[in-house]
């Protein structure tokens, strides 16, 4: 049994998990109640995505073992249903873990008030997080993990300058501290300082070599700091990273790894709406290298692409398509190994990429234009977790609003009525909709408002990718920290993606003033153009 889980350890440090997980259960067959064998091999489920499994296995594991030995491993337990943002459960297992603490008395009341702060970051309870961390330290001053924990539950708030104190002090206790050196990163590059966070990232990866968060993390933040080749390599780790939320197409065809030959080749969308239109400016390009080219998207977009990209097969669904109709098959993410490996690669984008209605365009422009500047506008990010930090409210927009010679289009998908209504009242400017289109479920519609716009301003949503595929004039707002996305990479503020989007970005984090001025004066060149 030894040797097959050494040889799975092996496997797991080459990066081939698959294999990793078999030598475990040939060392399980031998010994169903190994302990070692139980707890590397539920790590190994939880690494591939099978929770459940996982989640049974240290129950197995727990149940096996009589307290205080099984601790660690419900402290393990505790910590993957975290990770897997399981919270309800890890709440219900905190307490059965309390309960049994409080019959023994208290001999783990430290690690249940580490628990307890991890639960309540998860919660958002972040003043409740803190104290639990205090009454931690107060058992131990110079826990590095304790200090870690705590600047979270302080960069969640937007603390920068307290996390960072925290972070560094976690990192002088233990400099093995992956943890720190991972949130350390990821503040540094939230705050502008990319060059940085790669260096604590790298440095983090340098002890835990097989962290797929970490490799994920650092992979976005090469692609945006152009370092394409390595990015692209890390960003593929994804997959193995227990919070990203897309599953993976099964097929018996293999991973396209060249395009030497030229193949039919199957591509299917993993992510949102608007990275699916970014990754559709490949899409010309991988159908010239295959043979032949099918593509699964949302299905609201094969309006939009499907006249532009009459070679292209485009489904809406996996039922659409049979395997033999591919040889091999590849997710939206890796496109970019393929064909965006340097600057120059970008400007082999053809645009727009994207079609419209000219119908639609001649209608609005009639309606709404009236010998004025014709803006669309949007402001909300519909992203569940960083909605509010990728958003700008309206009011926040005012002194662009109140410039004379525009007319405003809303390009919000949600009922926008009521802060209309507030900003009308407040300084007599109306934003018009075009209320016979469906602008979340029509994207021909939308893209068609769009392309009758002069220019459209927007936060980083579906609209910004819209008007960067159409090739339209398009002033980002974009926030510094949380919710600055990697996709929004730039040379010379325009991105790298949408050479029409200029990149109007928070100089603090959390303060849309100074973007906000910017894109006045630049409106007001518009006009007098």
């Amino acid at each position: 049994i030894t040797f097959y889980i050494n040889l799975s350890e092996t496997y797991k440090l080459l990066g081939n998990i698959t294999l990793s997980k078999i030598f475990l259960e040939y060392a399980l067959l031998i010994e169903e109640n190994n302990e070692l064998a139980i707890v590397l091999y539920a790590r190994v489920l939880f690494n591939t995505k099978d929770l459940k499994q996982s989640l049974l296995y240290y129950q197995k594991l727990i149940c096996s073992i009589s307290y205080p030995k099984n601790f660690k491993y419900k402290v393990e337990c505790f910590h993957k249903l975290i990770d897997s943002s399981q919270t309800e459960k890890a709440k219900f297992f905190l307490d059965e873990m309390k309960k049994e603490d409080n019959e023994e008395n208290g001999k783990h009341k430290e690690d249940i008030h580490y628990l307890e702060g991890i639960l309540n970051i998860e919660l958002k309870e972040y003043v409740n997080a803190v104290l639990n961390f205090e009454k931690c330290l107060s058992f131990d001053n110079n826990n590095s993990y304790v200090y870690s924990s705590m600047a979270v539950a302080f960069e969640r708030q937007n603390h920068y300058d307290k996390a960072i104190d925290y972070l560094k002090k976690s990192i002088s206790l233990d400099s093995n501290n992956t943890r720190a050196l991972n949130n350390l990163g990821i503040i540094y590059s939230q705050l502008g300082n990319i060059k940085e966070g790669i260096f604590f990232l790298k440095n983090s990866l340098k002890i835990d070599p097989n962290n797929n968060e970490v490799k994920y993390i650092l992979g976005q933040l090469q692609i945006y700091n152009q370092e394409f080749e390595e990015g692209w390599k890390n960003f593929r780790s994804r997959w193995f990273y227990s919070r990203y939320k897309h599953q993976p197409f099964k097929s018996s065809k293999n991973l396209l790894s060249s395009t030497s030959d030229k193949k039919n080749v199957f591509v299917w969308a993993e992510q949102g709406i608007g990275d699916q239109i970014m990754y559709g400016s490949m899409f010309s390009e991988m159908a010239n290298l295959s043979k032949r080219l099918i593509v699964k998207f949302d299905k609201r977009l094969i309006k939009v692409f499907k006249n532009k990209h009459p070679n292209i097969k485009f489904v809406g669904d996996y039922s659409e398509l049979t395997e033999d109709e591919f040889d091999f098959h590849l997710p939206f993410g890796n496109l970019g190994g393929f064909l965006r490996n340097n600057l120059n690669s970008f400007k082999n984008s053809k645009k727009p990429y994207v079609d419209f209605d000219e119908k639609i365009v001649k209608k609005v422009r009639e309606k709404y234009k009236k010998n004025n500047f014709l803006v669309g506008i949007s402001w909300t990010s519909y992203n569940g977790l960083l909605k509010e930090d990728k958003s700008i409210y309206l009011k926040n927009l005012i002194p662009i609003l109140k410039l004379k010679n525009i007319n405003f289009i809303d390009l919000e998908y949600k009922n926008s009525e009521i802060e209309k209504d507030e900003i009308f009242k407040k300084i007599g400017i109306k934003i018009n909709s075009v209320k016979e289109i469906d602008i979340f479920n029509d994207m021909l519609g939308l893209s068609s408002i769009i392309s009758a716009c002069d220019l459209v301003i927007t936060c980083s949503n579906v609209n910004a990718h819209m008007a960067g595929a159409l090739n339209k004039k398009t002033f980002l707002f974009l926030p510094l920290g949380k919710g600055r996305l990697w996709n929004w990479s730039s040379y010379k503020d325009k991105s790298i993606w949408y050479p029409s989007v200029s990149i109007f970005q928070q100089s603090k984090p959390g303060d849309w003033g100074d973007p906000v001025v910017k894109v006045k004066k630049e409106v007001l060149n518009c006009l007098n153009c």
